[in-house]
């Protein structure tokens, strides 16, 4: 017998052999990457699952723009009256010390002792708050040491 120098082809190796196709044949089998991601969006669109959550989304989503519009407004509104009131603040301020300075004719001192006070108001203000603040929700309440508000007050002093 006369061995011929062809091995027989196995069939695992015949599986892995690409398949030549004509140039017919391979145009219905090849798409583009537009016509492929064109045809799965589509799938997924029509599914039954996605318009439900778009709706639901669409819903929450106008909600929630709502919200944000009545927020934005509101800020804008309460912008425009601050604004408004510290202008009016200001204005009634100046109108006073003005009638203050034509009635009262003050000297240098009494306009520097004025000016100091009304730098000094805010922080006073502000000490008061914190203090009735810490007070209402800790309980802790600010002594003064021993000095009493008035010069004359003699309560505190032994009598002999």
């Amino acid at each position: 017998m006369v061995e011929s120098a062809v091995e027989p082809k196995n069939k695992s190796q015949e599986k892995s052999l690409p398949l030549v196709y004509s140039k017919d044949e391979a145009y219905h089998l090849i798409q583009n990457p537009v016509q492929l991601h064109a045809t799965q969006l589509w799938h997924i669109l029509s599914e039954k699952d996605t318009a439900l959550t778009y709706q639901k989304a669409g819903a929450q989503t106008w909600a929630m723009l709502k919200r944000v519009f009545l927020l934005l407004s509101f800020l804008l509104t309460s912008l425009v009256a601050l604004s408004v009131w510290f202008c009016g603040i200001g204005f009634h301020s100046g109108w006073r010390y003005r009638q203050w300075l034509e009635e009262e004719h003050p000297t240098l001192d009494e306009l520097v002792a004025v000016f100091f006070k009304t730098l000094l108001w805010p922080l006073e203000y502000a000490f008061k708050w914190s203090e009735q603040f810490v007070k209402k929700y800790f309980g802790w309440e600010f002594k003064k040491s021993g000095h009493s508000d008035t010069p004359g007050n003699t309560e505190n002093t032994p009598t002999s």
